[in-house]
């Protein structure tokens, strides 16, 4: 296949596991298995227009073979010719050569030898990750007869459409498993793929309609999602080898994003607002005050250590420092996934600029539009603020929970490491709800790869509360690790905790006249990874079994995650096996939290 139409092929593994998942949901994840005799009873009612729908797909798979030489282009048995009185012998037949098309489609095209991919899902990403390597050895292409674009288009269009109309099939519990199914198929292949080639035919994969579809259809929004992680992550890879090179889609947007900062008017004293201990370290403002189009800001800030200019006369800015929180804006600018939970970052601007000799910040700030909710108020509202007030209802606390642990889940997704997770850093433009928050203190975030490191800048000192959070492996020893997304799940598990109780974490743990003693990171967790400790049996008994479980995976990380200590997050089959296992051990537990 040419090059340029590689994406044609990414859509077609991805409709070929869009159908895999339709057969697990339904009941049809045993299809292969002598064993199973009959139709499970939910498409029982509706045999007619499944024999029909399975005709009409071994059609349009029959035609993609011979296009492309991928399949057998023979099978066992002519169902063109099946009616409304098929067997259950025989519908389970077609289902078994379709998924057998499937795992042919999904099998490693330039390693014949490669074990074909399995058609439950949880073998599905495995598979996948593990077969990533030899793919990148051994790329032999397909062989194309007669390649037409347009013939392609038109066949896997149908092909797309029927899988929709499968996923109509289903309602109610298996309607929402087979969503479920769909988002973690998602996010499996965005994983995976690392390059910006495979990542942009991902891209162009999940935007492709060749047969019109309703954007509010929960379809379209599906690949709508898919689109902008793949978007996402490709500008999140090529931010990693952007320094000293020229790349697209971040180079086109670098000098938009700089802001001058005679266009910001603070509020208040909010000027003077710093990362010192109690302080969130963010100022509200109004960006182009008393001018058409102004807008209500607020900021964050991100020191940074200067470096002389090339004339030696003055402090200034390093490149490097210049082009990671131009990446970092970029990135947040571009965002417009909700599962992200991230702000509308407008741009930054070097607070150093026009600042007296005897006055100067050597930090970045990153200005962040303020929703409606906010106009009047200044600076949003924190967790941590949010915490001595009274206590909310169990269900908002809970959905809040869901909410952040899916933000998480997303964020790794696509490679992205927050660093900085604690009750500071989750943000609510209205007080008054809790299930819309927003996750901000974006001003340690970076990629998640093994040559990138953490920028230092005077306003990354943390205070003891803050110091809480982190992982007593990363805090505490003396030759920092490389961060890593067990030590995000680990600062999460505390903030799930603090939601439970509503109390901040010195509270819960009874140190707050003890801060300044001792770092009590290694104490706090290894208290809490104990199931019979005080503070375990406690969160059961105020949340349930299923909130405390997802709680205790987060707090004891690698172990409770399926992860050997000693392997590399950063490679692919353990970053699929923990992404797994973070889905299935804590966002799916808490999502199955019931109040």
């Amino acid at each position: 296949m040419p090059e340029e139409y590689q994406y044609l092929r990414t859509r077609l593994q991805y409709e070929n596991f869009r159908f895999a998942d339709w057969c697990e949901a339904a009941g049809f994840d045993g299809a292969e298995d002598e064993k199973q005799k009959d139709l499970p009873e939910s498409v029982k009612a509706i045999r007619l227009v499944l024999v029909a729908i399975l005709t009409e797909m071994q059609l349009v798979m029959d035609e993609l073979s011979q296009m492309a030489e991928r399949f057998e282009t023979s099978s066992k048995t002519d169902f063109r010719n099946v009616d409304a009185e098929t067997s259950d012998f025989q519908m389970l037949e077609m289902l078994k050569q379709l998924r057998a098309r499937d795992h042919k489609a999904t099998k490693d095209p330039g390693n014949n030898s490669a074990p074909a991919t399995k058609s439950r899902s949880k073998g599905r990403w495995l598979s996948m990750a593990t077969n990533l390597k030899n793919i990148a050895k051994n790329p032999r292409r397909f062989v194309w007869v007669a390649f037409s674009r347009e013939e392609f288009e038109k066949l896997l269009g149908r092909f797309k459409e029927l899988n929709e109309n499968l996923y109509q099939l289903l309602h109610g519990e298996q309607s929402r498993f087979l969503m479920d199914l769909t988002r973690k198929t998602q996010l499996d292949m965005v994983l995976v793929l690392r390059s910006v080639e495979e990542l942009k035919h991902l891209q162009l994969a999940a935007v492709l309609r060749p047969e019109p579809v309703s954007d509010a259809s929960p379809y379209s929004r599906s690949d709508q999602v898919l689109a902008s992680l793949a978007n996402f992550k490709q500008l999140n890879t090529a931010s990693e080898y952007s320094l000293g090179s020229q790349q697209e889609g971040f180079d086109d947007n670098r000098e938009a994003i700089r802001l001058d900062r005679s266009r910001i008017t603070f509020l208040e004293d909010d000027e003077e607002s710093d990362n010192s201990m109690g302080s969130d370290g963010r100022a509200a403002g109004i960006l182009d005050k008393s001018k058409p189009g102004q807008r209500h800001i607020w900021l964050e800030w991100r020191g940074y250590l200067p470096e002389r200019s090339s004339k030696g006369d003055d402090l200034i800015a390093s490149s490097a420092s210049v082009r990671r929180v131009q990446d970092l804006v970029v990135l947040l600018k571009l965002n417009k996934l909700a599962e992200f939970c991230a702000p509308i970052c407008h741009g930054y601007f070097d607070d150093n600029d026009h600042a007296a000799q005897d006055d100067r910040n050597f930090r970045f700030g990153l200005v962040f539009e303020s929703p409606d909710a906010l106009k009047s108020a200044g600076v949003p509202e924190t967790l941590r603020t949010m915490l001595s007030r009274s206590t909310p209802s169990l269900s908002a606390r809970v959905q809040l929970a869901q909410r952040l642990c899916t933000c998480l889940l997303y964020l790794h997704a696509v490679n992205w490491l927050h660093k900085g997770i604690n009750r500071h850093n989750v943000i609510f433009a209205d007080p008054h709800n809790l299930l819309e928050p927003c996750v901000a203190g974006f001003e340690l975030a970076r990629p998640d790869t093994d040559q990138d490191k953490t920028q230092p800048g005077r306003h990354q000192v943390v205070g003891p509360r803050d110091d809480l959070y982190c992982h007593p492996l990363y805090r505490g020893a003396e030759f920092k690790p490389t961060y890593q997304k067990t030590f995000d799940i680990y600062s999460l598990g505390l903030v799930l905790l603090e939601i439970a109780f509503w109390k901040p974490i010195e509270s819960i743990m009874r140190l707050e006249d003890h801060l300044s003693n001792r770092n009590w990171a290694e104490f706090i967790r290894n208290e809490l990874i104990q199931a019979d400790s005080k503070h375990m049996k406690e969160l059961r008994a105020r949340m349930g079994d299923k909130y405390q479980s997802a709680v205790s995976v987060c707090i004891i990380g690698r172990m409770s995650l399926g992860v050997e200590e000693h392997s590399d997050e950063t490679d692919v089959p353990v970053a699929a096996k923990l992404q797994r296992a973070f889905m299935e051990r804590v966002v799916d537990v808490m999502g199955a939290v019931r109040v």
